[in-house]
């Protein structure tokens, strides 16, 4: 996304001390950007940019963490036929994109996880194990974000140039797993950085929501095990309802 470019670009090449913008602002005013920041970058890196700190790239880091592959489908619809609105159709679209977008990385920030990386409309999510309960956290975080989608963002209504009233259908499959993972920063402070999530547990996740039909949860073996809920077969469709751990 450019918007994600632009902060890599802009905010991470350059160090933020006391006497800059961001340096001098109030802490409801930091909280309020490092919120907004959050949803395009790590949280950890979000703390690091706002304490005027610089990512080392090349460092690894190794965690156990879930990973969840979330992808919306519905928007290119909206998209083409908004197109022919000019700005005021691409006015609507953005509307349109951050009310359900930031529902969605609401959910998963209160339930500790953090988005790596944008796909077009999907989201690779990660939850770093801190407290050995990161599987059952993003386990209810995917049944919290299939419930909204079912029940706020179902049905979305734009308005199209002379107050044309339109109503899209917006779908979520997302794809769980559990294991090994490695984050690092790529890239130089001079030209530009990015922030890199590997391992099997994110290709893990990309299967099994390639296993989902529109509206599912799907979990892998992996996650199922870490949370406790061992499981014979390779990807189970989850539709329990599951509490999210204090």
């Amino acid at each position: 996304m450019q918007l994600r470019n632009f902060l890599y670009n802009f905010l991470m090449v350059q160090e933020i001390p006391q006497t800059s913008l961001l340096g001098g602002l109030s802490s409801q005013v930091l909280a309020r950007r490092a919120r907004r920041l959050a949803a395009y970058l790590p949280q950890g890196l979000t703390r690091q940019i706002l304490n005027g700190e610089l990512p080392e790239a090349g460092l690894p880091n190794w965690l156990d963490a879930a990973t969840m592959f979330a992808d919306i489908s519905g928007f290119t619809h909206i998209t083409e036929e908004l197109a022919a609105d000019g700005p005021r159709g691409a006015e609507e679209l953005n509307r349109t994109l951050l009310i359900t977008f930031t529902a969605l990385i609401n959910a998963v920030h209160d339930a500790g996880g953090s988005v790596s990386h944008f796909h077009g409309d999907a989201m690779m999510i990660y939850f770093p194990d801190t407290d050995g309960r990161a599987a059952s956290r993003a386990l209810a975080a995917a049944r919290f974000m299939q419930g909204l989608m079912l029940t706020s963002f179902a049905q979305v209504t734009t308005y199209r140039a002379g107050q044309q009233k339109m109503t899209f259908a917006l779908t979520i499959k997302i794809g769980l797993a559990y294991g090994r993972c490695l984050e690092m920063v790529v890239g130089s402070p001079e030209c530009s950085m990015e922030f890199v999530l590997a391992g099997t547990a994110v290709d893990e996740a990309v299967r099994a929501q390639e296993q989902a039909a529109a509206g599912q949860v799907v979990a892998a073996q992996s996650i199922l095990a870490a949370a406790g809920r061992p499981s014979a077969q390779p990807y189970q469709i989850i539709d329990d309802v599951l509490p999210v751990p204090p």
